[in-house]
């Protein structure tokens, strides 16, 4: 018997890689709708696992995280 996940009541903010490997092989919410009530957003941004935090694809996920943010307000 493992540890199970108990499900989040609210709303998840997944942030994708545009390059990951993992684009073919998954859903496309990662299987994060399993675990919450509430709904998904998929973000995909430039790059691969490692590279959405440099440089240049770095500038670009910040700009979307602020506009996510800004939603919140």
């Amino acid at each position: 018997m493992g540890y199970k996940i108990p499900r989040y009541d609210g709303d998840i903010l997944l942030v994708r890689a545009k390059n990951s490997f993992y684009n073919n092989e998954y859903d496309k919410d990662l299987g994060w709708s399993h675990f919450t009530t509430g709904k998904v957003k998929v973000l995909t941004v430039p790059g691969d696992h490692n590279s959405i935090f440099w440089e240049p694809h770095v500038d670009v996920l910040a700009e979307e995280l602020q506009k996510q943010l800004r939603t919140l307000k």
